[in-house]
């Protein structure tokens, strides 16, 4: 099982999230815009099942969610790997800023105010993102379904607006730098998706322990860890910052994780 879900890991999500991220029709629409749309039993059906099957499988594995299928994830750990090697280490979780924020991000979502919650949500934040780079990747894609006889995009997609740009470009800043300083600091500080399933993955089944035995303390472990929650001390894997990257499985030849 252990095997599998490292396997798993290494998709990095850009197979399927990514993908389908960038080939939609308008990347620069966040969740703020989408709200305003009423949405149809069919949707929220759906909608519903699918965020129980997340949270099925965090319940089992983990937030396995966070390392496979969220595009924003990809876009921290492609950032992440022109940092420095070896420079993480076990940080204290930020737990009060953690429940602050996603109670904001809940507050927002019963009171209807899209401008905070689209601004929080990883799938608008990678949209505007995505949106500042796009145009390349829709005239090569238009292109090719021309060429296939099916026809291209009605039209090119930017951002629209000078806000809207801003806000893309001070996103794209800020979980950048984190990303590249720190691995995943958004996703266990910012991320209210990941705070939610940070809780569920407090209980998760197969989360990661330390066998006290066979680890001689070398703190390799949590040098690779782009979520700084592996303490080397008491031997103590934080499960609900655990995001299931499993770069510490192969960084110790003791096998002790």
């Amino acid at each position: 099982t252990v095997r599998f879900i490292w396997c798993v890991s290494r998709l990095r999500g850009f197979p399927v999230s990514g993908v389908i991220s960038l080939s939609r029709k308008d990347l620069s629409r966040t969740l703020a815009e989408r709200a305003k749309a009423t949405p149809r039993p069919a949707s929220l059906a759906g909608m519903l099942a699918v965020v129980a099957g997340i949270a099925k499988t965090t319940l089992i594995f983990g937030r396995l969610y966070c390392s496979v299928l969220c595009p924003l994830g990809l876009f921290q750990d492609a950032v992440s790997h022109f940092g420095k090697k070896n420079r993480f280490r076990f940080s204290k979780g930020k737990t009060a800023l953690r429940l602050g924020v996603l109670i904001v991000f809940a507050g927002s979502i019963l009171l209807g105010i899209p401008a905070i919650y689209g601004l929080l949500e990883p799938y608008s934040a990678f949209g505007r993102i995505a949106a500042l780079c796009v145009p390349a990747w829709r005239a090569g894609t238009g292109a090719a379904m021309d060429m296939a006889g099916q026809g291209g995009f009605a039209s090119p997609v930017w951002i629209k607006g000078l806000a809207a740009g801003l806000s893309a470009l001070i996103t794209l800043a800020v979980i950048g730098v984190l990303a590249w300083k720190g691995g995943r600091t958004w996703c266990n500080t910012l991320c209210p998706v990941g705070t939610a399933l940070g809780f569920l993955s407090a209980f998760s089944l197969l989360k990661p322990r330390i066998d006290a035995e066979a680890c001689v303390k070398c703190g390799l472990c949590a040098r690779q860890c782009k979520s700084s929650c592996i303490n080397a001390a008491p031997l103590h894997i934080d499960p609900s910052r655990c995001v299931s990257f499993f770069n510490c499985f192969p960084s110790c030849r003791k096998k002790p994780i």
